[in-house]
């Protein structure tokens, strides 16, 4: 069958063009996971000159996270318990390929200090 004949069936059947249009705008907006390990599942999406990470976590009892990267001013950030997201400066030239690490932290002991998990390192390439 000729190629210009399957294309007109394809664009002549509406609800296979509505399924193919659901299709890629499903895998236009679903950030792709980027990994698992050690207790931390992250994905994220470019978006200009900031990668935005969104967390989650498998750890108990967290009263606040910390994360690290050369790519945050400053070097490092905490966030709330609540908090699941955070964003990196996309760095410029070359190789576009950056880390961050996060940890979990709980207060307690005396005198009262934050007790954390091991940070746990990610890597990111900008597509």
């Amino acid at each position: 069958m000729p190629i210009e004949k399957v294309e007109h069936q394809m664009m002549s059947n509406p609800l296979l063009l509505s399924a193919m249009a659901g299709i890629a705008i499903a895998m236009a907006s679903t950030p792709a996971l980027a990994s698992c390990k050690q207790g931390f599942c992250v994905s994220g999406h470019d978006a200009g000159s900031l990668h935005i990470v969104e967390f989650s976590t498998s750890y108990t009892n967290v009263d606040h996270f910390n994360v690290s990267s050369d790519r945050i001013v400053g070097g490092q950030i905490e966030l709330g318990k609540n908090e699941t997201q955070f964003q990196l400066y996309i760095p410029k030239g070359k190789p576009p390929t950056f880390s961050y690490a996060i940890q979990a932290c709980a207060y307690g002991g005396f005198p009262p200090r934050s007790n954390c998990k091991p940070w746990v390192t990610f890597t990111h390439t900008v597509k």
